[in-house]
């Protein structure tokens, strides 16, 4: 009777993750790979590509207008808004990645991973081996990890932008204003540079560089900014899901491998036992 009632519920079983396999592969697969499932997050990257656009844009323009101050004392900043382009690299690519994986995520997880796993279950249950079964509940691990780590980092990103938000306007704008008060009045009505002219703008040669300096200031904090939630919160969001798929997942295995050690350890101790009896003998 335990027979037949263990191999019904195999059956059940079985019968069940070729429901969610198949749904998984026909169905969740086309609508959480479709772009448009995700539209208010491909938005967000695509603003936040334009803002990075910008501050690049501001920042090469601005090194440029420093150029056109008399004598080398600006030559530093210049320099040093011109490294920044570095950074503006590494965002970039940062915010394709997550477009990448927004696309990509949900074909692999809900496509491949899913009904890779449930194949390993249905054959776990027909021939108990436990490395499929371990198996098979990482690759769920995974594919829900590839899964929720930009919709989970893009919304951490976008309550830590929104604070910073206006902060990073202004230092564009600024940077824009700046770099055209300098580039107007360094050129006359042929076009030809008239260095000079600088010391008859607000502030004279000094002014203008301490106002470069607070822009490269605001550009770093900017970048930091724009690091933070494209580079590293990612990163972080990534072990958190990890860590906690790991604990959902993995206590169960914990619990086999103590029970395992205790049962071997009682062995241990029942051998030793007997031979201590023998020995008495």
């Amino acid at each position: 009777m335990s027979k037949k009632m263990t191999r019904r519920g195999n059956i059940i079983t079985i019968v069940i993750l070729i429901a969610i396999m198949l749904f998984s592969f026909f169905i969740l697969a086309k609508a959480l790979s479709n772009p448009e499932t995700f539209r208010e997050s491909t938005q967000y990257l695509d603003d936040k590509k334009m803002t990075v656009a910008e501050l690049a844009t501001a920042a090469t323009a601005a090194s440029a207008a420093i150029s056109l101050i008399p004598g080398d004392a600006g030559q530093p900043i210049a320099n040093k808004l011109t490294d920044l382009s570095g950074y503006f690299i590494a965002i970039f690519t940062a915010i394709y990645v997550e477009k990448l994986l927004i696309t990509i995520s949900g074909f692999i997880t809900f496509k491949i991973l899913i009904p890779v796993a449930c194949l390993l279950l249905i054959v776990f249950i027909c021939i108990r081996s436990p490395k499929l079964k371990n198996l098979a509940i990482r690759l769920i691990a995974l594919g829900l990890v590839l899964f929720l780590i930009v919709p989970v980092s893009v919304n951490v990103s976008k309550i830590i932008e929104t604070a910073n938000d206006n902060n990073i306007q202004m230092t564009i704008q600024n940077a824009q204003d700046t770099s055209n008060d300098i580039t107007e009045n360094a050129t006359d009505e042929n076009g030809a540079m008239v260095a000079q002219i600088i010391s008859m703008v607000k502030g004279g040669v000094s002014g203008q560089l301490e106002k470069f300096e607070a822009i490269l200031s605001d550009m770093l904090d900017s970048i930091a900014v724009l690091l933070v939630t494209s580079c590293i919160i990612p990163v972080v969001v990534l072990l958190v899901l990890w860590l906690i798929i790991k604990m959902l997942f993995g206590i169960q295995y914990e619990q086999i491998e103590d029970i395992k050690k205790i049962k071997g350890l009682r062995s241990h101790n029942k051998l030793n036992t007997n031979i201590a009896e023998i020995e008495d003998k």
